[in-house]
């Protein structure tokens, strides 16, 4: 009785809010990092009224942050979520690293299913995923139009012909991450993580299922060497958007790597090697809105496009605030 009525609760919390998206971070483990309330701050202050999702284990939510609250963040117990086939079955068979950093790699791929689960308990449509670590700068509600009409099942980023960085993702429904969670049993089996992952789903389905989104300019690949099958796919409705997303490129140029990674790729203006751009060639600005929020824009050949989210690898977040 008490799951269902938090899931009732739940439920009439987002119709009553009238919302025809939301937002969903995800975090499995004990505690919640000291940095994910930033992300949280900067979706809320370019999305206003839409629902915010933390999808976390209870130890996790009984120690948040007392301020988390003010930021009108809807909290849903993974305990409370009832565990799918292909959930249970990832849990018995994943052979992806369950050690290092308490499970990071098995838990990157877990956080689908469990994404998943929640989007069919609450019949979720329209719902962009975002890593903690990343810091949003646009009103998605101004973006929607585009995702519905051309992104029928999932827009993810791509950063190369064969990887994924799913700091940002637009997931329609619960039907297409039902597929890719399937897709991610058997995949996991292999010890293919989690953007290997949903590259292979990309690769293996059409674009009415998964699609890419941009990432850079048509003119970069006419004037530098990219290694890519079909360089279109990286600026993929670009025109429709007029601005790009994020994967990792930008946000390590500005700050660097999560600092784990050593002294030498955690100072800024690091290139990320397996981006199929050079972040060095786009100059960042900072523009301030009308309602007086920075927002980064990158320049290309006269070209000034905003830049929707940045990953920010070194968890530096409070420097990125707008």
């Amino acid at each position: 009785m008490k799951k269902i009525t938090s899931f009732l609760i739940l439920f009439y919390t987002l119709s009553l809010l009238g919302s025809n998206y939301s937002i969903a971070f995800v975090h499995i483990g004990k505690n919640l990092p000291d940095y994910l309330e930033a992300s949280l701050c900067q979706a809320r202050l370019f999305n206003k009224e839409c629902p915010i999702l933390l999808i976390a284990n209870s130890e996790a939510l009984k120690n948040k942050s007392k301020t988390m609250d003010q930021h009108k963040i809807t909290y849903i117990v993974i305990e409370n979520l009832k565990r799918s086939k292909d959930h249970l079955f990832f849990q018995m068979a994943s052979k992806l690293d369950r050690k290092w950093r308490d499970g990071f790699w098995n838990h990157t791929s877990e956080r689908f299913f469990y994404l998943s689960e929640a989007i069919e308990s609450l019949n979720l449509k329209n719902v962009f995923h975002m890593e903690y670590d990343n810091m949003l700068y646009v009103d998605l509600e101004s973006l929607l139009p585009i995702f519905m009409q051309y992104y029928p099942g999932m827009a993810i980023i791509m950063h190369n012909d064969d990887h994924c960085v799913p700091g940002f993702m637009y997931i329609s429904s619960h039907q297409p991450l039902q597929l890719l969670c399937s897709e991610m049993v058997r995949l996991a089996q292999k010890n293919k993580d989690d953007m290997s992952s949903l590259g292979t789903f990309k690769k293996r389905n059409p674009k009415n299922i998964v699609d890419s989104l941009p990432i850079t300019i048509e003119n970069y690949p006419r004037n530098h060497a990219v290694l890519s099958k079909d360089p279109s796919v990286f600026s993929n409705h670009l025109h429709l958007f007029n601005s790009v997303f994020d994967g990792a490129a930008f946000g390590q140029y500005l700050d660097g790597w999560d600092r784990i990674h050593g002294f030498e790729k955690s100072q800024p203006g690091a290139i990320n090697p397996w981006c199929v751009f050079d972040a060095s060639f786009f100059p960042v600005e900072w523009h301030v809105d009308e309602e007086g929020r920075k927002v980064p824009y990158m320049t290309y050949q006269n070209q000034m496009y905003r830049i929707n989210n940045l990953h920010i690898h070194s968890k530096n977040l409070q420097k990125f605030k707008s």
